[in-house]
């Protein structure tokens, strides 16, 4: 069957047209598995996020309403999946009043040896994150939500946010920081 466009794809997964169903699941997969994967710690639990997540948006593609973008739907769908499966494990802490979070983050000047980073590298340093950290650098950097947002979603405090963005922040950049000067020490070496 030839490929078809999105609408038309869409409205024949409405109609449980299985092939349908395998050519939407091959067109977003791999990008889902991304989203997916920034959230997670190892591949097998986005993996599970990600199927997860398609059996919820082929049950509910009937409330799609061929308005807006259908990929930003299934993002968000995805996202809140991810992030469902974290509470779930209780692998998000949310509490409020932690020492940690109330102390106060050192802005580092110390800036990072030009290096360019594959995505594979990125994708680690972010999954070595500790989860309550990860997921607010997610839903600010890649989903765009405001503290305001991210504090409801994650039912925490706004300042929280705040304070685990700067966090996440931080430890990027040391992470990052100590990649670039073991391959700046590679290359030098030979």
């Amino acid at each position: 069957m030839k490929e078809m466009e999105e609408n038309e794809l869409i409205k024949a997964c409405i109609k449980n047209d299985r092939t349908a169903y395998t050519q939407l699941f091959n067109r977003y997969a791999p990008k889902m598995l991304m989203v997916c994967s920034r959230y997670m710690s190892d591949e097998d639990e986005a993996k599970d996020v990600l199927q997860n997540g398609f059996i919820k948006v082929f049950k509910s593609l009937k409330s799609f309403k061929f308005k807006g973008s259908f990929e930003g739907w299934l993002k968000r769908i995805m996202v809140n999946e991810a992030l469902g499966a974290l509470r779930q494990k209780k692998k998000l802490i949310f509490d409020n009043n932690s020492f940690h979070e109330n102390m106060e983050v050192a802005e580092e000047n110390e800036e990072l040896p030009a290096y360019d980073f594959t995505q594979e590298e990125l994708l680690h340093a972010l999954k070595t994150l500790p989860e309550a950290y990860k997921a607010v650098f997610n839903l600010y950097c890649f989903e765009k939500y405001s503290h305001k947002e991210i504090a409801s979603v994650l039912s925490i405090k706004i300042e929280t946010s705040r304070s685990r963005l700067l966090r996440a922040r931080k430890l990027l950049k040391e992470q990052l920081f100590d990649l670039a000067t073991q391959k700046s020490k590679l290359n030098e070496n030979g």
